[in-house]
């Protein structure tokens, strides 16, 4: 009988570890922008919700007017919009941060650089955390009225 116990508690506690590997900042995406709006997406692709314990920043050549509030709550795979104030709608980076250490490779989460010019903003980081392909890679910018939308992204 004890035996059989300490595995349910031993399977218990193993998922919990695991589930709480799951429920943080580092599994939401960028999954739309709308430059000339200044809206931007951000989903959940962990398979728990969660909610956030502090805020997460958005920069924008180099620009952190904008963030993810603390105790903002994510169901699993719901997306939610955010304003980011002064983005640029014809060439920009837009990053989501886990804090203020923009210059930091562990810090960045997800993002993208739209238009043609290189080296904007925190690309470079971006690039370093193997999140963005070069300094030079870039997404076309969306035509007037509309938004980048990803289609599918690296779930790691």
């Amino acid at each position: 009988m004890k035996p059989r116990r300490i595995e349910v508690l031993l399977t218990a506690l193993l998922v919990s570890v695991a589930l709480g590997s799951w429920a943080n900042p580092g599994y939401l995406r960028i999954t739309e922008v709308d430059p000339a709006m200044g809206q931007v997406e951000v989903t959940n692709t962990a398979p728990v919700s969660f909610t956030l314990t502090s805020s997460l920043p958005f920069s924008h050549r180099f620009s952190q007017t904008s963030s993810i509030p603390s105790g903002t709550a994510f169901a699993i795979g719901e997306s939610k919009a955010f304003a980011v104030t002064g983005l640029d709608p014809t060439d920009s980076d837009l990053w989501l941060y886990r804090d203020s250490d923009f210059g930091n490779p562990a810090s960045i989460i997800t993002g993208l650089k739209y238009g043609p010019a290189a080296g904007v903003g925190f690309t470079g980081v971006a690039v370093s955390a193997s999140i963005w392909p070069s300094a030079t890679d870039y997404v076309p910018v969306a035509p007037v009225g509309q938004s980048l939308q990803i289609i599918t992204y690296d779930f790691t």
